[in-house]
């Protein structure tokens, strides 16, 4: 069983082509190649963790769900682009504004939005996160804010791929200690 991440695949949405410089002619285009990067990728068992902002079109997200195989559990973190969510609740395994869960017993903080601080950041946990886009208003500022333990797992920052456990853990071995990290040190008896 593997789980994955991923965030803002915003099927339909016309503007998110052009707002993004997303490598796609048309909606239809992106959103075949999204879905089809999904299926090619999870087994049964395996657990999608999507941080917000799936669809501006039902037709897509009914078509996604119902090609997704059963055994496969999605679980959704609201983004700001959600309306008619409720619709997906028997498509889902779980449905919140955030999330803990672990990668090989690492404590993974999952929320659309990039926090300063997130759950035991304090003692180096993850944080993932989605909403900002590449070349949109402020992605660079976003990037230099982004230090420490966390990662944007946009589509377009993957090459329209989910991020797997061991790309995340890869990525997380690189990246400096987070800004509150409260080092133990051994204390020895006397």
């Amino acid at each position: 069983m593997s789980k994955y991440f991923t965030s803002d695949w915003h099927f339909s949405h016309r503007g998110i082509i052009d707002f993004s410089k997303r490598p796609f002619d048309n909606i239809e285009q992106m959103d075949d190649t999204i879905i089809n990067n999904v299926l090619a990728t999870v087994r049964d068992g395996d657990e999608i963790y999507f941080l917000g902002d799936l669809t501006w079109n039902h037709t897509t997200a009914e078509r996604f769900f119902r090609q997704l195989p059963d055994k496969v559990q999605f679980h959704w973190i609201l983004g700001n682009h959600e309306k008619g969510w409720q619709r997906y609740k028997r498509n889902c395994s779980s449905i919140s504004y955030m999330k803990e869960v672990k990668i090989n017993k690492h404590p993974v903080i999952l929320c659309h939005y990039p926090m300063l601080t997130w759950n035991k950041s304090h003692y180096n946990s993850w944080h993932l996160f989605g909403h900002h886009h590449y070349k949109s208003h402020g992605w660079r500022h976003v990037e230099k804010m982004s230090k420490g333990k966390m990662l944007n797992v946009n589509v377009e920052f993957n090459d329209y791929q989910m991020w797997s456990e061991s790309q995340i853990e890869k990525y997380m071995e690189k990246q400096k200690n987070n800004w509150d990290f409260i080092e133990k040190k051994d204390k020895k008896k006397k």
